[in-house]
């Protein structure tokens, strides 16, 4: 017979599961998949706060999946705040260099730029690179990407130089990492 904490967890699975598939696959305008999105990934996290589970990462999926409908809804501030509590959780459960904590500085990054925020973009941008460098097997695609992320903030700070330099590094992994017909490596 399964326990009220077992419950909770199937349950959390299935509203999660719901939200995910709002967010990515659903039908109908963005904005009213977002809000179903939403709806769902709201359930699960009183779900979460009802059982007082505070390290799950589940708890972590369903505030990444927050963050990345509240960033579809361009509503920047509170993507940030459930994106800074998937950090909190993450470090806790996964560890500082967890190539999914890499991932979640990319997208806190992400949603600082549209803030104006570029230094802190920047810095969280670093964070993941530190980590992906550091992985016990590193993903070089990802590390590209990253590059390619740096340069796009350093863009937007207007040190040109800085540009060039992580755009080089991005292109030299690709390079070296992806077919020459691939379209990240065509020229414009």
């Amino acid at each position: 017979m399964p326990t009220g904490r077992d419950r909770d967890r199937d349950w959390r699975k299935t509203f999660f599961g719901i939200g995910t598939g709002f967010q990515s696959y659903g039908t109908g305008s963005g904005r009213t998949q977002s809000r179903r999105a939403l709806m769902s990934t709201e359930i699960v996290y009183y779900i979460h706060k009802e059982s007082q589970i505070h390290d799950d990462p589940l708890l972590a999926s369903t505030y990444t999946l927050m963050a990345e409908v509240y960033d579809s809804m361009s509503d920047y501030p509170t993507a940030l705040s459930f994106y800074e509590k998937t950090v909190e959780i993450e470090q806790r459960i996964l560890g500082p260099n967890n190539p999914s904590l890499a991932t979640t500085y990319n997208n806190t990054s992400i949603v600082q730029d549209p803030m104006g925020n570029h230094s802190t973009a920047l810095s969280c941008y670093e964070k993941a690179l530190a980590i992906e460098q550091n992985s016990v097997s590193p993903n070089q695609l990802s590390l590209a990407t990253t590059y390619y992320n740096i340069g796009g903030a350093y863009l937007l700070m207007e040190n040109y130089p800085a540009v060039v330099s992580s755009y080089e590094k991005a292109l030299e992994i690709r390079e070296k990492y992806l077919p020459s017909a691939h379209p990240d490596l065509v020229p414009i």
